[in-house]
């Protein structure tokens, strides 16, 4: 990455005790914990100073006839199974589904040109930024990493309006960017006794030509983005790069958190899940390939084609295969059960095509609805944190808009109210439309 060329200036000691304070409201060890969560190579199944590896005697230790010992016994660490599952990634996935699969519905009914014209506008913006996928990412975050932010700017481009004569002299539409912990961003609102935000800090660091990094800090309030960078060496400290007016008058910052991450619950059962595996398969390991007891003098082994006779002599003589009487089920029924418990303690369906066959012919309409009523529920509880930010971002995008395209300011006055529509299969592939056009037609 090249670095730009700023004129620097040094920040004063009590602007940098006012930083070191904000960077300490960033919760570093919770978040860590959140991505040993996600990412299932981070379990503790996978570290070996907590699962350790057996250590098996490969040879016995030789004594003399008073008892010391001439050879000592002989070990080798013996490798475990360590079997992760990634159950936190694929029930926050159904879930982003469920919720965001499907474009919210902005309810939003035009009463004038203005406000016609100034909702063609935000559906365009949400085109060029891609906010269905941008969606599927902050609502991905917002439920494994508790917290996301989406930040917008100003950029030229006048062919944006070319189809637009109403836009007159416009030249600049907005862009946006995804912040989480996740990506790198330590990410501290501010707000006031109403819960308003009122300035926004985001902590990152980038890399130099040299790949060393260097930390960096954006400060957002209604007025300004100041961009600071931490130096180090002789001039070691915060110093400001750069200030810049956004001119939107109101931070561009939408930003949503919830107290827990969705999985926060199941802990517990997913550790124990990747333990009984983990155990179940080192148990099959060393007892799948038969074992021979005998029992009494072996006089001699006997060749007939392919088969061995093994001869023996001695009272009790026998030679026997040596079966796992002990039964697996209580360890499968554990397994089945707490993976059960996990994806209903989080409200989350089972959607395979193994868990979907006992559902018999495909599911549609109300059917589907009451199977997957849980998913459903589980939508309406997160649209209470999902829907307010929606709205803020709304609220934010017709304010931008209405100074990006001041010919349609009087637009702002356009009612949004976005709401989460639960997927189904029939909206996702565009059956629900055809059939009421069919009913309508009919």
């Amino acid at each position: 990455m090249i670095m730009e060329n700023y004129t620097v200036s040094k920040v004063s000691e009590e602007k940098a005790n006012e930083i070191s304070r904000v960077r300490s409201k960033y919760k570093d060890g919770k978040f860590a914990e959140l991505l040993r969560q996600w990412d299932y190579e981070k379990h503790e199944v996978m570290d070996e100073a907590i699962r350790k590896d057996d250590r098996v005697r490969t040879k016995d230790e030789v004594v003399d006839n008073s008892g010391r010992v001439m050879q000592p016994a002989v070990y080798e660490t013996k490798k475990v199974n360590r079997i992760a599952t990634s159950l936190e990634q694929t029930i926050v996935e159904i879930q982003t589904a469920f919720i965001i699969g499907l474009d919210p519905d902005l309810q939003a009914k035009p009463r004038n040109e203005d406000e016609k014209h100034m909702l063609e506008v935000i559906s365009d913006t949400e085109s060029k930024n891609k906010m269905r996928f941008v969606n599927q990412r902050v609502v991905r975050s917002l439920l494994s990493e508790t917290m996301v932010a989406e930040y917008w700017w100003s950029v030229e481009d006048p062919e944006f309006y070319e189809d637009k004569p109403y836009a007159g002299v416009a030249r600049n539409r907005l862009r946006c960017e995804v912040w989480s912990p996740f990506r790198g961003d330590k990410l501290v609102p501010i707000k006031d006794a109403y819960g308003d935000l009122v300035r926004f800090y985001r902590f990152y660091s980038i890399k130099d030509d040299n790949g060393i990094e260097i930390q960096r800090l954006m400060e957002i309030d209604k007025d300004e983005v100041t961009l600071y960078e931490h130096r180090t060496g002789a001039d070691a400290g915060w110093v400001i790069l750069r200030k810049t007016a956004h001119g939107f008058g109101k931070i561009p910052v939408v930003y949503m958190e919830m107290e827990r991450a969705l999985c926060d619950k199941i802990q517990s059962k997913r550790k124990r899940i990747e333990e009984l595996e983990s155990n179940f398969a080192d148990c099959i390991n060393d007892n799948f390939f038969p074992k021979v007891l005998v029992n009494g003098i072996v006089r001699g082994v006997q060749k007939s084609g392919k088969t061995q006779t093994i001869e023996m002599s001695g009272e009790g003589a026998d030679v026997r295969y040596l079966t796992w009487d002990q039964s697996t089920n209580a360890a499968e029924s554990e397994i089945s059960r707490l993976i059960d418990d996990c994806f209903t303690l989080t409200m989350t369906p089972r959607i395979s095509p193994k868990d979907l066959q006992g559902l018999g012919s495909a599911l549609s309409g109300v059917a589907f609805k009451y199977v997957f009523m849980g998913a459903h529920i589980s939508v309406r509880k997160h649209e209470e944190i999902i829907g307010e930010y929606l709205s803020r971002r709304y609220n934010f995008l017709k304010r931008a808009i209405s100074l990006q395209v001041p010919s349609i300011a009087k637009g702002r006055s356009l009612r949004i109210d976005p709401v989460l529509v639960p997927f189904t299969i029939e909206e996702s592939t565009g059956e629900d439309t055809k059939e009421k056009q069919k009913e309508s037609e009919g």
